[in-house]
This record gives structure tokens, sequence and C-alpha cells, in this order.
């Protein structure tokens, strides 16, 4: 019989448990005011010490400079070259963030990302803004002499950010003097690739588009889609899936999503056919 172990109580090991368990999926600050949840802590230990928030804050912000000076003392130790992507995306609130990540292989020949910069652009996304940025990005990490290439979308602010960026980086430091830095995305090639084609198809996609619109947004149309759905032997709970109209993939799967409740949507449009029918005068 296996003597059970010994457990010893460490209140810093379980308040790093906690601020990870914050971070990691993503809670806000004010978790710490969460009168039942701060109950059911202290029901577990009483002594367990919940901080404030400008305090949590701050000791998250330390572990992320931490973990900063870690990973920087890591790429030092990288002899290969990094390659970085570069990605803009606007939030809810029209705020522009950038998101840096570089890519290498490690010595056992695995592949490895590291996100090294998301944050706010203020003002325009010009080619030399987003070049400003990136550039600053690249020298805080030392890794402006350890790049191969910058992949980015076919953007034409982008083809303006690599030729600043080529003037500012040292050539000595790229190879064959930055011919091949500027490497263009292929799924972003690939996307407008396949959005030219599905063109052709565009009405039919935009009266698909609309009716899982209709479906998903009316709880109303919602239940009658459900129950026609049964009645023809298909999952009434699976869900339809609505596009974003720039990602073929996605639409590609609204599409697919669609086909399997063709009989339903059939039946549904004979219901309302049915139903305005009697209606009328």
């Amino acid at each position: 019989m296996v003597a059970p172990a010994t457990f010893r109580y460490d209140e810093s090991t379980s308040l790093k448990k906690f601020y990870l368990s914050i971070i990691m999926h993503e809670y806000p600050f004010n978790i710490v005011d969460h009168e039942y949840l701060v109950d059911f802590i202290h029901s577990l230990r009483p002594t367990f010490p919940i901080k404030s928030r400008p305090t949590m804050k701050k000791d998250i912000v330390n572990i992320f400079k931490e973990e900063k000076k870690k990973l920087y003392e890591y790429f030092k130790t990288v002899q290969c070259r990094f390659s970085a992507t570069m990605d803009m995306w606007t939030s809810g609130q029209t705020k522009g963030y950038m998101c840096i990540t570089v890519h290498w292989i490690d010595e056992n020949w695995c592949m490895q990302k590291r996100i090294i910069k998301f944050n706010h652009v203020q003002g325009n996304h010009s080619g030399k803004n987003l070049g400003l940025h990136f550039y600053d990005c690249i020298v805080d990490w030392n890794l402006d002499r350890k790049l191969l290439s910058l992949s980015l979308d076919n953007a034409s602010a982008n083809d303006k950010c690599v030729e600043g960026l080529l003037t500012k980086f040292s050539k000595n430091s790229l190879i064959c003097d930055g011919i091949f830095f500027h490497v263009r995305c292929f799924n972003h090639i690939l996307n407008l690739v396949a959005q030219d084609g599905l063109k052709t198809i565009a009405a039919s996609i935009a009266n698909i588009r609309n009716t899982i619109s209709i479906v998903r947004n009316s709880p109303q149309q919602k239940e009658e889609f459900e129950k026609c759905a049964s009645e023809c032997d298909l999952n009434p709970k699976s869900e339809l899936i609505l596009d974003v109209p720039t990602q073929w993939n996605s639409t590609y799967d609204m599409l697919q999503k669609a086909l399997c409740f063709r009989d339903a949507f059939d039946r549904l449009f004979l219901w309302h056919k049915k139903k305005y029918k009697k209606c009328a005068p």
C-alpha cells in the first residue's frame, strides 16, 4: 500500500495559480470583488489573501515582465533566424491593434512561435506607421539581426511598410540583402482567388446567408426551423453557421451546413407559403 503523499500549503504558489487562471481565462480584474467567489475561496482557505484590483493588476504586470525577460534571454540562445508575421485588426470599439508573432525551428527541429507584441496602434494605419511599430518591437527584442522574413497580406500599406523597413535594417543582417525578406501571405492570396470564384454564385450565397441570419436571429423562426428539421429526421439542435464574407473557408462551412438542412429549409418555406396564403385577403 502506497502511503499518501503529504501536502504543504504554499501561499505564494496558490496566489500565482490564481493569477494564472485570471490570465489564461481572461477574467476581469474585478473578479476579486465577486462576493460569492471570495466566499468560496475563503471556505477552502480562510487566510488566503484576496488582493485589491490595483495590487492584482500590478502583480500580473510583474508576471508578464518576468516571462518577457525569460523569453528575451532564451532568444539569445537561439542560433537560427526568425520569421515574423504581422497582423492588423479592428476591435468592436473601432480601435486598431497590431499582433506580431515570431516563428523559428528549435534545436529538436520543432516549429515554435511566440507572440512578442500585441498593442493598440494609434493614428492611421499607413505603411510608415506600421513599419515604425514593427521595427521598434523587433529592436526591443534584439532580433533585428536575426530576421529571415516578414509575412504580410497584400494590402498596399504593407508594401510601403516593407519598403520602409528595408531602409532601416542593415542589408548585411538580411539574407541576400533583403530580397527574400517580404513574403506575401499564401492564405490571403488563396482567399482572394476563392472570393473571385465565388462571385459567380454570389446571389445564391447572399440568399442563403440572409435566410440563415433570419433563422438565427429570430426566436420564432428558429423554433419553426427546429420543428421542420425534426420532422425531416435531422438534428434540430445542430447550429447553422453564418459565415464571415471575407473568409472563403467560413463561407464553405456555411454552405456545407446549409446543404445538410436543405429539406428542413424547403419544409420551412412551404410552411410560410401556406401561412401567408391563408392570411391573404
